[in-house]
């Protein structure tokens, strides 16, 4: 059971990949449009980016077209000329640098350091993923039990050092992590721009009130 998720898991995201159609916006024709720069995850287990490298990142595009206000410029971990990605030119020393743990031992970006690579790059938002992965087992008999895998994603504005985060629970071993990883992304974007789109409502209801005013 285990050998046939695998090539079932990467049709899938083949046939994901070249859907890939931008249905946007997704938050309105006025709404700002935002560059992304994928920069490196903290994760769990040691050989998750081999695994799943092209799996979170096809979840990030997918979000990015379903979104319609997001697109992906840059990334720690490939290029894709096709869609304009451009690869991270970052050391691999410099790579821990981008998380700094806090109190309970939780990981958050280090802000300072994310907006200065934000900067040199040119991206508005950098994306951060803090993922656990493969924790459900197989048993003797092809059954298994889940421990929860999971994904949590930060966005961090290069411009007010703004972050806001989403996680979601969900099981990479069973090929959920593709869909989930788009929705936790989606769920990211949204918490991102409601401030903006509520300033947006705001300035439009003060204006048809001074319009009223006039008249």
């Amino acid at each position: 059971m285990r050998k046939l998720l695998l090539p079932a898991l990467c049709l899938f995201l083949t046939l994901s990949a070249c859907s890939l159609v931008n249905t946007g916006p997704r938050y309105g024709p006025d709404a700002p449009g935002y560059t992304l720069s994928l920069l490196p995850w903290r994760y769990s287990p040691m050989n998750f980016t081999y695994k799943y490298r092209w799996t979170m990142t096809q979840g990030l595009l997918k979000a990015c077209a379903q979104a319609g206000n997001f697109r992906l410029e840059s990334s720690n971990y490939y290029s894709d000329p096709d869609y304009g990605v451009k690869r991270l030119n970052l050391f691999r020393n410099q790579t821990s640098e981008f998380w700094v743990r806090h109190k309970y031992g939780k990981y958050r970006p280090d802000t300072k350091h994310v907006t200065d690579i934000l900067k040199e790059y040119g991206a508005d938002i950098g994306v951060l993923y803090e993922v656990s992965a493969d924790n459900s087992e197989f048993t003797d008999d092809g059954a298994s039990y889940d421990k929860s895998d999971s994904i949590r994603v930060f966005l961090v504005e290069a411009a007010t050092g703004r972050t806001v985060s989403a996680f979601i629970r969900t099981d990479f071993l069973r090929g959920r992590g593709y869909g989930d990883c788009k929705q936790v992304t989606l769920n990211a974007f949204d918490k991102f721009m409601a401030p903006r789109l509520d300033s947006g409502e705001n300035d439009k209801n003060d204006s048809a009130r001074q319009t009223e005013t006039t008249k």
